[in-house]
């Protein structure tokens, strides 16, 4: 990521000083000031920040300190593997990626040229969050199937890949994507090249899918809607899910109207905010007294 997509980097040190410290969906700054956090790192801190939901960075930092670093082989791939079926049985082989670049790439050379679509990138409506193709961006809590039972999304034959996000609260991008055997030639097809990673970094991803299981059945519509009194006003939610009511060419000065009442929402339109989990309506008060006009 490089300091220019921090477009926003300017207002928020000059408003609340740098983040000093994170914990659960909360940022706290140098100046004293709570921020509640709905941008969640583009999904990759959806369970929150710290320990608090997921101990994988706490294995991340255990595996630094083995020396697991470099690029031997650990075993570490065939356990993201497992991880990642424990939530999409379907899945026959996984890939790990540092970029949409490489994810879109791999896509191309596996699903053909057609299959990868600006859709799996941007989102501008919450149609598009759940639509069905032979390549989707899976996203947790929608499309549930037996929630109880940790299953993500029902079988569908003619998904050929599935995209994911790991629940690692990690700055870098970086992405899963999930091979099946679904497809007239799957069984024929080669698959692709996924990116080199320190071993440390695929297990942390690995133990991030099986905290994201566990907290499947823990969250839900009951705690999605608790403020939708405030957040339907700005955004269509489907689940978590924030796709913004907003025009996009107002949407610079929205997102600086919330950080200045105490709202971190994401900063780019084509990325939805979240929902967070565990915060209450009083983190939302300032918006609703000063409203957005738009």
């Amino acid at each position: 990521m490089s300091r220019q997509y921090l477009w926003y980097e300017e207002d928020f040190t000059r408003l609340y000083g740098c983040v000093s410290r994170t914990r659960g969906h909360y940022l706290y700054t140098q100046k004293g000031k709570r921020l509640t956090d709905m941008y969640a790192e583009s999904g990759r801190a959806l369970l929150g920040w710290g320990n608090t939901a997921s101990p994988a960075m706490t294995m991340f930092k255990n595996m630094v300190t083995k020396g697991l670093t470099g690029s031997f082989p650990t075993g570490t791939h065939h356990r993201l593997e497992k991880a990642v079926r424990s939530l999409l049985p379907e899945v026959t082989a996984v890939g790990i990626y540092t970029s949409i670049a490489s994810v879109e790439k791999a896509l191309k050379e596996y699903c053909g040229e057609a299959a990868f679509t600006q859709e799996l990138l941007e989102v501008s409506s919450a149609e598009e969050l759940v639509q069905q193709k032979r390549i989707v961006r899976w996203r947790p809590w929608l499309g549930m199937h037996k929630a109880t039972e940790g299953v993500a999304l029902t079988s569908d034959s003619t998904v050929e890949a599935y995209i994911v996000v790991p629940p690692l609260p990690w700055a870098s991008e970086l992405y899963v994507v999930g091979y099946t055997c679904n497809g007239a030639e799957a069984q024929k097809k080669k698959i692709p090249a996924d990116d080199v990673l320190p071993p440390a970094l695929v297990l942390a991803a690995a133990r991030s899918f099986y905290d994201l299981k566990k907290n499947l059945p823990l969250r839900g519509e009951k705690n999605w809607k608790l403020f939708d009194k405030v957040l339907s006003l700005y955004w269509q939610r489907t689940g978590p899910y924030l796709v913004p009511k907003v025009p996009k060419e107002k949407y610079s000065g929205f997102f600086l109207h919330c950080l200045q009442r105490g709202l971190f929402i994401s900063p780019y339109y084509g990325e939805p905010s979240f929902v967070p989990y565990g915060v209450t309506e009083g983190d939302f008060k300032l918006l609703e007294k000063e409203p957005f006009l738009f």
